[in-house]
């Protein structure tokens, strides 16, 4: 029996087939009930239902005729144990899930469960320098101790340096691959990922994987980044690099950058002195981040104070309805008796996007909303 995960992980297989195209084909999919049907659809079913153009329209229908595609990537997801997850599953990281067209599918080897806590994205310069180095092992194990997942590229130099901070530190943390799970990048890193995985971190990819590094798919991988981050941090840049284009995914996302300051005349401080004259928070050190950041995350070691802060606003809630006040989570809740987007949900509310995002992952932990295929929110 086809599955909605199988199909869209057979679309997410086919070349030129991206997230826009495949949450239009998901949404038609769904509201006719056609997951079975799909392989049946014609060049002329997805132009007219899916408002495909022609083009894709025909690329979709040459990809889905081949079946085999999907069962050889099965197969291999199977024979090495990497786990995966459409983004319409619970599994799929809740902070990625809304950005702009976020991938898809999402593959990872390790603890998938990480991808469900606070991280932070430490990012710099391949050409890292001492100075880099340096940095980067003053500030994350503080980040570490704090409760942070630390989030990087797996890439040389800065990246490769807060993935060993981290561990160093007795943390976890999360590589963001531009390649597929089999085609690791750089090679020389192998050894790196086996200890993050080992010490409970996860290797991820958007990519099928078999997917070989190629410079076009550092871009994407830059976005998840970004996407799984609640704020991401900096360290040396030049003025035009991935780095950069990381931070200023991070910014259009609405998530916090910090950028570590540098000496005038090094070109890896271009770019941190470029965010900072955009609006990036100058970080002397992890404390000038964590402050920034307090109240965002729930530390691991606090699990049980976090349920009791639940019950605690369940007893405001109460407190405020019988008072003929409803809390911003009643309010929450009523809308989404019937689904609710998350536009509908910013203009009824009337807070920010953060704080609705916290609302909503604390009532989703709860089991008091759950999020529907189209990505709609709706109460349990």
């Amino acid at each position: 029996m086809t599955t909605s995960r199988d199909v869209i992980l057979h679309l997410s297989l086919l070349d030129g087939v991206g997230p826009v195209t495949i949450e239009k084909i998901v949404h038609v999919l769904d509201q006719q009930r056609a997951w079975d049907r799909v392989y049946e659809f014609s060049v002329q079913d997805f132009q007219h239902t899916c408002h495909l153009s022609p083009a894709i329209a025909h690329t979709v229908v040459d990809g889905l005729a081949r079946y085999e595609i999907v069962a050889r990537e099965k197969a291999l997801l199977v024979q090495h144990a990497f786990s995966w997850a459409t983004v319409y599953d619970q599994e799929y990281p809740p902070l990625l899930r809304h950005i702009h067209a976020p991938p898809a599918v999402l593959y990872w080897q390790g603890n998938g469960a990480l991808l469900q806590e606070a991280a932070l994205a430490c990012i710099g310069s391949r050409h890292a320098n001492y100075y880099g180095q340096r940095v980067i092992k003053m500030i994350i194990p503080e980040l570490v101790q704090a409760g942070w997942v630390i989030v990087s590229g797996g890439a040389r130099g800065a990246d490769g340096y807060a993935h060993q901070a981290t561990l160093d530190a007795g943390g976890k943390t999360v590589v963001v691959l531009g390649s597929g799970l089999l085609k690791p990048y750089p090679a020389e890193h192998g050894r790196l990922f086996d200890a993050i995985c080992a010490q409970g971190g996860a290797i991820i990819s958007s990519f099928g994987v078999q997917t070989t590094p190629v410079p076009g798919n550092f871009p994407a991988r830059n976005r998840i980044i970004a996407g799984l981050s609640r704020g991401c941090i900096v360290v040396q840049a030049a003025a035009k690099s991935g780095t950069q284009s990381t931070a200023q995914h991070a910014l259009e996302q609405g998530k916090d950058v910090f950028a570590i300051p540098g000496p005038i005349d090094d070109p890896l401080s271009e770019g941190c002195h470029a965010l900072i004259q955009q609006g990036a928070k100058l970080a002397q050190s992890a404390q000038d981040i964590i402050s920034e950041l307090s109240g965002t995350i729930v530390q691991k070691k606090n699990k049980e104070p976090a349920k009791r802060d639940i019950q605690k606003d369940e007893h405001d809630q109460k407190t405020h309805h019988e008072n003929g006040v409803p809390s911003l989570t009643d309010t929450i809740l009523m809308h989404c008796a019937r689904p609710c987007s998350w536009d509908d949900l910013l203009e009824t509310m009337q807070i920010d996007l953060p704080s609705l995002q916290a609302l909503l992952l604390q009532l989703q932990i709860a089991g008091k909303v759950q999020q529907d295929m189209s990505g709609k929110w709706v109460s349990v």
